[in-house]
């Protein structure tokens, strides 16, 4: 039972700065809204209506549909993150992964079931692979993974968007896009008229199986335990190089997934900027941050930024507010939360010195 306590008070923990940041980020919102003339309920109202109201919660389904390939990406920016390993380049490892197993789907002479399968393996492994490319830099030469993977979303973004305007154009259409993938492969919408479709289900799964991992067992231990401490790890006699390879890969491949889905799940097609102009990737960073990389926090945060980013075209619609005011407040929620961690790490300092 004492067990199960501590662990409750650690998780609390761990949600109770995001929900305070959070807020935190809607009454400096006010403020801003107040000195700049505009009124913070109407606002706010809008606001909501946006993110989840609409005839028949078309409002609600679309916050849905963004939140998850925004949870999905902060997951697996969250397994890198918990284990001390800053992979910043899920966008890059996200469009690689997604764009090969379009091109596996379309050009595939196999029977479907087999297709499928080895769309799957195809972005896991390429998407993982490149994530797996700089863990071994940062082994090899040092070059911190934080660099690198940001860097590398550049050549990943300029390499597929050269795969979809040459050799693999649709050229019966005046779009750039690759050809749809056969119908057999196409995930079926839920929510007819929607983007509402059946690989979303997958995010909460995604969520409690990571959740599960990080709590209950040796491998999550070891994640959490690296995240702490690298040095304490090693001295336990675990090595930190293949753990480094094992979460990056992980970590990588989870991005080229949620790729596939919303290839597979959206449009049937890959569209240079479809997974990058809705800036996807780098909402998910933001979001594993907010939720310190908690995968039940991580759920919460994404449907929150999403509801935020949805609701603010609501806002500039049914009021005068503009919507990037409701990116200020989402600047306002991440910029709390990380000073919050400054200063505890700094106390936490101050205190190992005395």
């Amino acid at each position: 039972m004492k067990k199960n306590f501590e662990t409750n008070s650690r998780f609390f923990e761990e949600i109770k700065g995001p929900f305070l940041a959070t807020i935190g980020g809607i009454l400096v919102g006010g403020i801003i809204m107040v000195l700049a003339g505009y009124d913070p309920v109407i606002g706010y109202k809008a606001l909501i209506d946006g993110a989840f109201g609409g005839k028949n919660y078309a409002n609600l389904v679309g916050t849905l549909v963004r939140s998850a390939p925004i949870i999905g990406l902060a997951i697996a920016a969250s397994i890198a993150f918990k284990a001390g390993f800053f992979n910043i380049g899920i966008e890059g490892q996200m469009v690689l992964g997604a764009v090969t197993s379009t091109l596996v789907a379309i050009y595939s002479p196999f029977p479907l079931m087999i297709t499928a399968v080895l769309s799957v393996i195809s972005a896991i492994l390429v998407s993982g692979a490149y994530a797996l490319f700089s863990a071994w830099m940062d082994v090899r030469y040092k070059i911190p993974i934080f660099i690198s993977t940001l860097l590398l979303n550049y050549p990943a973004n300029y390499f597929t968007n050269y795969l979809v305007n040459n050799p693999f154009r649709d050229r019966t259409t005046g779009m750039v896009q690759t050809e749809k993938i056969p119908e057999g492969l196409q995930i079926p919408k839920i929510i007819p008229s929607t983007q509402f479709h059946a690989g979303m289900l997958l995010i909460p799964v995604l969520v409690l199986i990571v959740f599960f991992v990080f709590r209950y067992t040796l491998n999550g231990y070891k994640i959490r335990t690296c995240g702490f401490n690298k040095e304490f790890l090693k001295y336990g006699g675990i090595g930190t190089k293949k753990l480094e390879y094992r979460v990056m890969f992980v970590s990588g491949a989870l991005a080229g997934l949620i790729g596939l889905l919303e290839v597979f799940g959206t449009r049937y097609r890959y569209i240079p900027g479809m997974l990058t102009t809705p800036l996807y990737a780098w909402t998910a960073v933001t979001t594993a941050i907010l939720a310190n990389s908690n995968p039940i926090g991580v759920f919460f945060a994404g449907l929150l930024l999403a509801a935020i980013q949805n609701g603010g075209f609501g806002m500039e619609r049914s009021s005068d507010v503009p919507r990037e005011l409701s990116r200020v407040i989402q600047a306002i929620i991440i910029m709390i939360v990380c000073a919050a961690t400054g200063l505890k790490s700094g106390r936490s300092k101050l205190w190992k010195e005395d």
